[in-house]
């Protein structure tokens, strides 16, 4: 009878308890955490591409030569487009079609139900993501080439450098023409995505260079030279282009002369690509680090370790940004941009170098692990 009303007593203090708390939290309100995990979607290979985001699709590339289009509120199959070899760019949507290279050395037009369109052939792998304006795509491929094409009709509008044109003989007994100027030999175009910019395209190469080109007519505007290969894509803002390069620099460049404004040094290749907000240089690079340097001075404002090479390039949702690390860690980090310090984590089981993609209150990131994450920011 005791051990009865003594459980009878523990079983009311519990329910107290219990009503007590309910009480607190509804007066108190339910405080969410800053970030949450909504949904995960099994891309079926590694994923490198950068998911590109419509109105109501998520469009990516993985491994296995897939790219794959799911609903972006419910991850929702959709359909597939096999390409046969590695989709390591993300493809790029413009009025009614996806646009995207392999590394099957083939560049791909496919309409918003995943039907090709068109295609073109280049001579060696395509890795970078293409940029879109006016209508007219640019790429760029290892067989060291920028291509400019009517993205409706793939007609050829120019290339970069221009192929060379056959001299004709000269006439019996006329003069020989002065000799040809050299053509401009360039080398490989790897993972630097081109960005457009003031009529100017601009675009680093594995050949140590970072290219500007006229989009009126392919000709060299000017090119910079670093101490490796640039890998990193690059970002203009007011006048000034910001990109990483394979000597372990972060520059700041004059996007009318070409001229250097200054460069900061890391500890390691930076294939990550730098991103401006409010007056600040967010970067990665391969020594394990994001860094914040002032946009006009270059000098250090802060920077956040993480347990990999930062190869994702940053992304920004109001007070906060957001990396990735990348072999060795695999971890998406949410950081305060005033003090560069995590509000929010997630370990996913893979490297992450796909970029963070924001698209409104949702965060969409893919992971080698197979995996793209879609994560919901809680403040408004």
């Amino acid at each position: 009878m005791n051990d009865r009303r003594l459980r009878t007593d523990m079983a009311a203090r519990v329910c107290a308890a219990v009503l007590c708390a309910c009480v607190a939290v509804a007066f108190s309100g339910c405080k969410k955490d800053p970030v949450e995990l909504a949904w995960t979607f099994a891309g079926g290979a590694p994923i490198y591409s950068t998911p590109a985001v419509t109105k109501d699709m998520l469009v990516f590339g993985n491994e296995d030569g897939a790219v794959t289009a799911i609903d972006k509120n419910t991850a929702v199959y959709k359909w597939r487009f096999n390409s046969s070899m590695n989709v390591i760019a993300s493809p790029k949507f413009y009025r009614d079609k996806f646009y995207f290279g392999s590394i099957n050395y083939t560049f791909y037009a496919i309409d918003s139900q995943g039907r090709e369109q068109w295609k073109f052939a280049t001579k060696k792998p395509i890795k970078s993501d293409p940029v879109i304006e006016n209508g007219i795509v640019y790429f760029t491929s290892y067989d060291g080439h920028i291509y400019a094409l009517n993205g409706e009709t793939r007609e050829t509008v120019w290339v970069f450098p221009p192929k060379p044109e056959p001299v004709p003989a000269p006439a019996e007994g006329a003069e020989p023409p002065p000799p040809a100027e050299p053509p401009l030999v360039v080398g490989e175009f790897s993972y630097s995505s081109p960005v457009t910019a003031g009529g100017v395209l601009y675009v680093g190469n594995l050949d140590h260079h970072l290219y500007a080109v006229n989009t009126a007519d392919g000709k060299l505007k000017w090119k910079f030279k670093t101490d490796d290969g640039v890998t990193s894509s690059p970002a203009v803002e007011d006048g000034i282009v910001y990109v990483g390069s394979n000597d372990g620099n972060i520059y700041a460049i004059d996007a009318t002369t070409g001229n250097k404004v200054w460069a900061y040094k890391t500890g390691e290749w930076v294939n990550s690509s730098p991103r401006v907000s409010d007056g600040v240089v967010y970067c990665g690079s391969n020594d394990k680090n994001l860094y914040a340097l002032d946009a006009k001075t270059g000098a250090l404002k802060g920077k956040f370790a993480t347990a990999g090479p930062i190869v994702a390039y940053p992304a920004f949702f109001k007070n906060y940004v957001i990396t990735a690390g990348g072999q060795g860690d695999g971890t998406v980090y949410v950081l305060d941009r005033a003090t560069l310090q995590p509000i929010y984590k997630f370990k996913t089981a893979g490297k992450i170098e796909a970029d963070p993609v924001v698209d409104g209150n949702m965060l969409y990131v893919a992971s080698f692990d197979k995996m793209l994450y879609a994560f919901k920011f809680n403040e408004k």
